[in-house]
């Protein structure tokens, strides 16, 4: 499956960000495998401290990532459709595609995990919604292949207003803290939800899993 993968990630053109400078990237390995292994490890348990993992802990759903998730993915942003497992997901030969892990229990914070990859970037979203449907937190980690990534966390109070905002560039080899790359123009603005019913793949989700 991973040749597979590679195969089809190799297919995507650069995505491109509004006005901005095109950069070509001579090599880009490194950021495939990582965003194939990544693929693969969706449907197994989490690693002890992994992001997912230390999520889950923020949201107070410490135990719901040992269940299988739902997973929902769309070639383009705009048309998903949901698949029973991650191998079930077709090879889009697409510029920048977005796989989505939902995991739901009844009277329990809703958690989210969409992930974005594109042939230079990747984007690792993470959402938590509270048992009404409303976001009370939301982590992120946009990487290129350049080696280096953004990372930025955002709390709200009951209400779903913004309470806190923290952020900062890493080195993606060994996550350290790094002062704002020459590039980092090229990071993109993130994707907020601020209800569970305003996720775009909101209507493939059964009712039991609906919020008001």
């Amino acid at each position: 499956m991973l040749g597979s993968l590679v195969t089809g990630l190799a297919m995507f053109a650069a995505r491109q960000h509004g006005d901005r400078r095109r950069i070509t990237l001579k090599t880009w390995i490194l950021p495939l495998a990582l965003a194939c292994c990544a693929i693969c490890g969706w449907s197994s348990r989490s690693k002890p401290n992994d992001p997912l993992e230390r999520f889950a802990r923020a949201c107070g759903v410490p135990s719901a990532i040992q269940q299988s998730p739902r997973i929902f993915a769309s070639p383009d942003e705009t048309s998903w459709h949901e698949y029973q497992s991650i191998k079930e997901i077709p090879e889009w030969p697409s510029e920048w595609t977005e796989t989505a892990s939902v995991w739901s229990r009844a009277g329990s914070p809703v958690l989210v995990r969409i992930v974005g990859l594109g042939q230079n970037f990747s984007d690792y979203s993470y959402y938590c919604f509270d048992h009404r449907g409303i976001l009370i937190r939301m982590e992120r980690q946009f990487r290129t292949a350049w080696r280096w990534g953004f990372a930025e966390t955002i709390l709200y109070d009951k209400k779903g207003n913004e309470e806190e905002r923290t952020s900062s560039y890493f080195d993606t080899r060994d996550d350290h803290t790094i002062e704002p790359p020459q590039e980092s123009d090229l990071v993109t603005s993130a994707k907020i939800f601020r209800n569970v019913t305003s996720l775009p793949f909101f209507a493939l989700l059964s009712a039991k899993d609906r919020h008001p």
